[in-house]
């Protein structure tokens, strides 16, 4: 990937927000006075989440790839006007879910948002619904019940609608807060919360109805 260093507007100077750690904001100020070591390190940090996020739209690897390498240039070019209105990771969500719907558009392309156990993001705040242990390394028939647990999760977050299944899965897969989700999604907070409820109580039944919860 080839970028063009750049300059932070000393007019309008870049801010951390306060659920940023300082460490972050540190790396985040460098990348946008021009640091390529700095960014390489906000890619590192985030490259993963990004393709992630891509990869539950397209469900295919190479249109995510290219997703995540758009995204991170358009990060390279307008990491300058990041002001810390929010998080840093919320930001970056924006940018690669939009990117993502653009792409998409293009390809005229309108895969459905889906959830595996390999897409889980491991920097977690926490989740409402619990998944199976990936790896029961002693016990086959454990496996098995543990990995049919898993699926009928995947097909009931699956069947959820779209703008339901999106917020199920920034709040109890990937950890975001309330806030965060609505800022993203640029949703009233109480939207965010009614959808949730909706989200999680059709995953509850879906789940009851083959004994899986």
């Amino acid at each position: 990937m080839i970028l063009k260093p750049h300059r932070i507007d000393p007019d309008h100077p870049i801010h951390a927000d306060a659920k940023d750690p300082p460490e972050l904001s540190a790396l985040i100020k460098r990348a946008a006075a021009g640091d390529e070591d700095a960014f390489s390190a906000l890619l590192d940090r985030y490259e993963k989440m990004v393709y992630n996020l891509a990869f539950q739209y397209t469900r295919h690897r190479e249109d995510s790839a290219d997703i995540t390498q758009d995204v991170f240039i358009k990060l390279w070019r307008t990491l300058g006007s990041f002001r810390g209105d929010c998080s840093f990771s919320g930001w970056v969500f924006r940018i690669a879910r939009n990117t993502t719907l653009d792409y998409l558009r293009r390809q005229n392309n309108h895969s459905t948002l889906s959830l595996t156990v390999e897409d889980e993001d491991t920097d977690e705040r926490g989740r409402e619904i619990e998944l199976a242990d990936d790896h029961p390394e002693h016990d086959p028939a454990l496996q098995a019940e543990q990995n049919e647990r898993s699926a009928a999760l995947q097909a009931a977050i699956a069947s959820l609608r779209a703008d339901h299944r999106e917020i199920l899965v920034l709040r109890d897969m990937r950890g975001f807060s309330y806030t965060e989700i609505a800022e993203m999604l640029g949703l009233e907070m109480g939207t965010v919360k009614s959808r949730l409820s909706r989200a999680r109580i059709h995953v509850k039944e879906f789940l009851e109805k083959g004994n899986f919860f």
